[in-house]
């Protein structure tokens, strides 16, 4: 006859079974329910070992929160206690601050024009001081050159020649305004003698 073997092993069971099983007829629920009984103790051990790690885990900390708590318990009884704090009355009193501020550094201007004249000469006055703010058209100072002394003072002489021409010129005009009023009314006076001759 044929033979049927049952054996477990650590993780699961293992039913074998010959081919003679099936012709004897075994019972093949009997080893459906050995085989659901087996995975049914694997599944208890799992849940049972989950169990022991959690409730291993929990200990543990509850362990450590009762350690720090008896140490800091511990630690502030020895700890030695401070005084109570002491007052101490002060007024307010009338009195001068003095704040110096004290630093180095370079000023530089934000921007600057080199002012060059288009004359050569000396500089007779000048107008400005150093870091003054200048604006367009505004005198800085002023140059000493002969030559060009020369040139304005003969400029002005020309000026005051033409000037003189211009009231001799006015002068002319004027007596050539008058000679022109007297050659008209002489004019009209012989047109008169002659109309009543």
């Amino acid at each position: 006859m044929a033979r049927r073997e049952i054996r477990s092993h650590g993780a699961g069971a293992v039913h074998k079974q010959d081919a003679g099983d099936v012709q004897a007829g075994v019972d093949v629920e009997a080893l459906a329910d050995i085989q659901a009984y087996s995975d049914l103790r694997e599944r208890r051990k799992k849940a049972k070992r989950k169990k022991v790690l959690i409730l291993s885990v929990v200990g543990v900390v509850s362990l450590l929160v009762v350690i720090g708590g008896i140490f800091w318990l511990l630690s502030s009884m020895t700890a030695p206690k401070k005084d109570a704090a002491t007052m101490q009355n002060v007024y307010v009193e009338r009195g001068n601050f003095l704040d110096t501020v004290s630093a180095s550094g370079v000023l530089a201007p934000i921007s600057s024009v080199s002012a060059t004249p288009e004359v050569d000469g000396l500089v007779g006055e000048v107008f400005i001081a150093e870091g003054d703010t200048v604006t367009a058209g505004q005198k800085l100072y002023t140059i000493i050159n002969a030559d060009l002394d020369k040139l304005v003072t003969q400029a002005k002489q020309g000026i005051g020649e033409a000037n003189n021409g211009i009231a001799q010129a006015q002068i002319a005009l004027d007596d050539a305004y008058r000679a022109k009023r007297q050659g008209i009314a002489a004019e009209a006076e012989a047109r008169a003698a002659a109309a009543e001759a």
